[in-house]
C-alpha cells in the first residue's frame, strides 16, 4: 500500500511520539521512512552565516 512514508519533524516532543507509530506503519508495509527536519539560522545582514548555520543543524 505505502511505497514510501515521509515524517516531517520540528524538534518537539508530539513530534517524536508518531515516530513509534511510523515504526510500526512502516514495518508492516515493509516501506521506506524518510526522516526530514528543515533548520533555519537568523543571521544579521553582513555577518557570514555558516557559524549560525552549523549551530541550527547541530542543535536539530
Amino acid at each position: 500500500m505505502f511505497e514510501k512514508i515521509l515524517v516531517p519533524l520540528d524538534g518537539s516532543k508530539l513530534a517524536e511520539e508518531t515516530l513509534e507509530e511510523v515504526r510500526k506503519i512502516a514495518a508492516f508495509h515493509d516501506t521506506e521512512v524518510t526522516l526530514l527536519r528543515v533548520v533555519f539560522a537568523l543571521v544579521f545582514p553582513g555577518v557570514d552565516p555558516t557559524e549560525a548555520q552549523i549551530k541550527v543543524t547541530e542543535e536539530a
